[in-house]
């Protein structure tokens, strides 16, 4: 693999607005920076202002291993 790995997120919000953020090896890379699930939940409770919405993105992204189709667990994040 190369020795940078480079991310681009781009965020657009229902009233329009975006927001881009970079990263030449951003944090959880698995050889850079890698996170056990406390450090993602932490992350998330820090971006998002419900812990009930923290809880959903927990739930959704442990079932994803498992799941023999991923999309009715994704569509749980927009409820």
């Amino acid at each position: 693999l190369p020795d940078e790995r480079p991310v681009r997120v781009t965020v657009r919000t229902e009233d329009g607005r975006s927001y881009t953020a970079d990263a030449p090896n951003p944090i959880g890379d698995a050889d850079h920076h890698p996170l056990a699930e406390a450090g993602i939940v932490a992350l998330l409770q820090g971006w998002l202002d419900d812990p009930d919405a923290v809880e959903r993105v927990r739930r959704v992204a442990a079932g994803l291993p498992d799941a023999p189709h991923v999309a009715p667990l994704l569509r749980e994040l927009t409820a």
